[in-house]
């Protein structure tokens, strides 16, 4: 039976995502949207519980992770820049006060 990929199933790690169900493995380098190396581990396979996820589902999905981490860590930059910068002005304004 064909079973759903969601995002829940994968863990994300510095530099390789891994779909926990399949053990198929995503590698690629940092600040990069594109795999370097595939390992399809048991997708497009039928597992000892029945399932069987997709090898396209499976790369969709950690596409989607690549690029969400991303966008993660832009956003953290973000954050941390706008904080640094809220607090040289506050204390900017309090030491001068």
């Amino acid at each position: 039976m064909v079973a759903p990929v969601v995002p829940s199933q994968f863990e994300v790690g510095k530099n390789k995502i891994v779909h926990k169900p399949t053990k198929a493995a995503f590698s690629f380098d940092t600040g990069h949207t594109t795999f370097k190396s595939v390992n399809w581990g048991r997708a497009g396979e039928p597992l000892s519980n029945g399932q069987n996820y997709r090898k396209d589902d499976v790369m969709r999905v950690a596409q989607q992770l690549l690029a969400a981490g991303g966008d993660r860590r832009i956003r953290a930059w973000s954050t941390a820049l706008a904080v640094i910068l809220w607090l040289i002005w506050f204390f900017g304004i309090t030491t001068h006060a």
